[in-house]
């Protein structure tokens, strides 16, 4: 079998993640929405690499995509006469970088197609800093060809910011496992930061979500939450133990259907968007964060409380919310309270655990904008 295949993976963060943070907010320079893609020599390589979170192959020919097809279930792209076709229909030039002429070359092709793909012989002799520089301000993602997982770290953390894709290129199983590794083992990282709680409100009766995911999370793990994106609070999920009803350590009683929730990548949705399948942030009360898959939400009718609150540090008196089912399995981490703090029994001047973002929105993506939301 003639493989000539590149897989590509969504990476959700790594141990080489670089973080720019703000006083109290959080701006995860890190690979979150990074490519990870592996270019394979054999039939061991793919199957490595699939095995270890691969989710997408790129055929050069008919007959490679057919004989991976039997193998494993994965989408396909293409690469041909040097131009990379990818699975969304993005398509970029392959452009060969030996010289200072060659480099110019490249970067001219900024904001002019979806991706340019850079293949360089030795990196330590192409500046990647020079490429990244001139693509970040553009429309035009970039890639590199790498020759180790080494190289991909470095490539995707040059300038704190990084190429937007790397795709190593081996016929060693163990450099596809490791990217493999490399892509899942560790998290990025968010600043929390300590609100004050002002008042604590019952309002009556609502819709509510219950994001049940396809993972195990801690008790001190939960989502990100809030009726602003720009105020949102981390609501633990119910792995604790309680009298009342049976632990259940997938599941996030997150908040009303109109909420908004923090995604991978820095995006935003509403938790009436939240559906099988789907992506979620899980985040833990030191602010390292991982992506799970949710398995289902459940939206029903339930008594509601509205949680206020201020930052203790900003000495702003503007105040922010957040609107919960008032029952006593939902709880807001707290740097005082290791199980965190229930709503039933939360009053003011507790404090507990958020994320400030002065962002604007729109469908969930940051845009440079003034907004008020009250």
């Amino acid at each position: 079998m003639a493989f000539g295949f590149v897989g590509s993976l969504y990476c959700k963060g790594t141990g080489a993640d670089y973080c720019t943070r703000r006083r109290r907010g959080a701006v995860c320079v890190g690979l979150m929405d990074k490519q990870i893609w592996v270019k394979p020599a054999g039939k061991d390589v793919v199957t490595a690499a699939v095995e270890n979170g691969i989710s997408t192959l790129v055929f050069t020919d008919d007959k490679s995509i057919e004989e991976a097809g039997q193998l494993v279930r994965v989408s396909f792209g293409r690469i041909q006469d040097e131009f990379l076709y990818c699975p969304d229909g993005r398509v970029g030039p392959v452009v060969h970088v030996d010289s200072a002429d060659s480099q110019q070359q490249a970067m001219d092709l900024a904001g002019k197609s979806d991706l340019v793909a850079i293949v360089a012989n030795d990196w330590r002799i192409i500046p990647a800093e020079n490429l990244v520089a001139k693509f970040q301000a553009t429309k035009t993602q970039v890639f590199a060809f790498v020759g180790t997982v080494l190289e991909a770290e470095v490539m995707l953390t040059t300038l704190e910011v990084g190429v937007d894709g790397v795709i190593l290129e081996t016929g060693d199983p163990n450099e596809a496992r490791a990217l493999g590794r490399l892509s899942t083992s560790s998290s990025s990282t968010i600043e929390l930061t300590e609100f004050v709680v002002s008042s604590v409100k019952p309002i009556g009766m609502g819709d509510r979500v219950c994001v049940d995911t396809c993972s195990l999370l801690g008790e001190k793990e939960g989502m990100m939450v809030g009726s602003s994106s720009q105020r949102m609070v981390l609501v633990l999920s119910e792995a604790a133990k309680s009298e009342y009803v049976p632990s259940r350590p997938f599941r996030v009683n997150a908040g009303t259907v109109s909420a908004y929730c923090m995604l991978p990548g820095g995006r935003t949705k509403y938790l009436a968007e939240q559906t099988m399948g789907s992506s979620a942030l899980a985040v833990s009360a030191d602010g390292t964060t991982r992506e799970v898959v949710v398995g289902r939400s459940k939206i029903e009718r339930r008594p509601l409380v509205l949680v206020e609150f201020s930052e203790s540090s900003s000495g702003s008196n503007r105040t922010h919310g957040v609107i919960l089912q008032n029952a006593e399995t939902v709880r807001l981490a707290s740097p005082d309270q290791a199980e965190g703090l229930s709503v039933t029994s939360m009053k003011p001047g507790d404090r507990i655990l958020g994320s400030v973002d002065n962002s604007a929105r729109h469908v969930g993506m940051k845009i440079n904008e003034s907004i008020l939301e009250t």
